[in-house]
């Protein structure tokens, strides 16, 4: 019996640099207007390499055109680099239809006129917030230093930002609530979400979005705070709607400042620090000190000049410099210190080399990101000796800042700490830094005239 042979046709396999390949991969965006999807008349493509990926208006409308033109496109990125082809085929005027998030995050980046901490900050919380909501945070390799952390970060900047819907960011937040073993570890969740909501949202304000989207949810305006229509947005990204749009903040209670809960006794402390550090570890015995008698911040701390210090008048004048910015405006100031710690920085200064008060073998460059400090090496030896002193807090050195306050609060006044905290609102020093020391009660029997007193005697 002769055997059949089912003969199966192969379908033919073109390489990326044949126009032939691209047929089945370009494409033509829609947009939606009124309710109404529409499709744009010429050609798209998406071109990955290395971890990147870009959208090209190929400008044809007939197909095989536009997929020669793909090819071309494709060999200059292989050979030039995208930023090139970028050059070469892009419009700085021409719209992006649904963008990646790695396309919102550069365009956002190149119209910004934020601070670089700011900017990493809320392109930080931003990432990671998508790449918990995609499932891929549990990728090891983000927290590698090299090429790895690069790959993760590719991966997040591909997921397509109309993926990141409002009912995703609510879904996210209470998957993220799930768990907590207690209520202290709730709260804590709790300020996390809306650290990263917070820091998000703040790219998709209107003013952050202006020249930036072109439109929002195929609205070419900015809706006035009045209702009416608005400045029309100048960008060149389709947005395809706020994926914060509704999104609440997590209700936390203010959680004062209590030094007994975070093992800071100050006297204990302090003597140790004078007996331990001042002359063996001097440079991290003068951050102690900064912190709790003038309740510096690390950062104002990390670029303190001694010229800074004015010791006729026994102050320390904090303002933005070349090398970083200030928290906001109220943290501009000069600070009085007393006399025993002019007199410790007076002979510190004359034993220094350097022009920075705190000596650091990183003085003369900036640190490599806005999250590193010029004296980090000298924080975490501070920090473990802070430890080792009984002092529990999640930040040992805010909390020398935090007793700072509460100290000068406690002998002259919420309103004295306040100004000494730079604080831009009272109720903050208030509602989270001053600590209740002294007892606060009304005195009944001075109301009665003390006829409390002599009904007791009489009895």
């Amino acid at each position: 019996m002769s055997k059949q042979i089912e003969k199966v046709s192969k379908a033919k396999v073109y390489g990326k640099t044949d126009f032939r390949y691209w047929k089945n991969r370009i494409f033509k965006n829609t947009y939606t207007r009124g309710g109404a999807k529409h499709e744009l008349a010429s050609y798209s493509v998406k071109i990955q390499h290395r971890g990147r990926r870009e959208s090209f208006n190929l400008s044809y409308s007939n197909k095989e055109l536009a997929a020669k033109k793909a090819v071309e496109i494709y060999v200059l990125v292989l050979s030039e680099g995208f930023e090139n082809a970028c050059e070469k085929y892009k419009s700085k005027n021409e719209k992006i239809i649904s963008p990646t998030v790695g396309e919102f995050i550069r365009t956002f980046e190149e119209n910004h006129s934020l601070s670089r901490t700011t900017l990493v900050s809320y392109v930080g919380k931003f990432r990671r917030l998508v790449s918990e909501i995609m499932g891929l945070n549990d990728d090891s390799s983000k927290f590698h230093s090299g090429k790895g952390s690069v790959i993760y970060r590719d991966k997040v900047d591909q997921v397509l930002l109309a993926k990141i819907t409002p009912q995703k960011v609510n879904a996210w937040k209470q998957k993220f609530l799930n768990g907590c073993q207690s209520e202290e570890e709730k709260r804590g969740r709790k300020v996390t979400i809306n650290s990263i909501i917070r820091n998000s949202k703040s790219l998709f304000s209107p003013k952050a979005l202006m020249f930036v989207a072109s439109d929002i949810g195929g609205n070419r305006f900015i809706t006035a705070k009045n209702g009416r229509e608005g400045s029309e947005l100048k960008g060149r990204l389709s947005v395809p709607f706020n994926p914060f749009e509704g999104i609440q903040f997590e209700r936390v209670g203010k959680k004062k400042y209590d030094s007994a809960r975070e093992g800071m006794n100050a006297e204990l402390i302090f003597i140790s620090a004078r007996n331990e550090l001042a002359e063996e570890f001097p440079e991290q015995y003068k951050i102690f000190l900064l912190a709790i008698t003038a309740g510096l911040r690390r950062k104002e701390i990390d670029w303190l000049k001694w010229k800074d210090i004015d010791f006729g008048e026994r102050e320390i004048s904090v303002s933005p410099s070349k090398d970083y910015s200030l928290k906001n405006n109220e943290s501009e100031g000069r600070v009085p210190i007393d006399k025993n710690t002019s007199d410790i920085f007076l002979n510190y200064r004359s034993l220094s080399k350097s022009e920075y008060v705190i000596s650091s073998a990183r003085s003369d460059s900036l640190p490599r990101e806005v999250s590193d400090y010029r004296c980090s090496s000298h924080y975490s030896k501070l920090i473990n000796w802070l430890r080792g002193k009984g002092v529990t807090a999640r930040q040992p050195l805010h909390t020398l800042r935090k007793e700072a306050i509460s100290l000068v609060a406690r002998k002259q006044g919420i309103h004295v700490a306040s100004a000494f905290a730079r604080h831009s609102d009272i109720r903050i020093t208030t509602d989270v830094y001053a600590e209740q020391r002294v007892r606060a009660e009304v005195d009944t029997t001075a109301l009665l005239g003390g006829e409390i007193h002599q009904n007791k005697k009489a009895s």
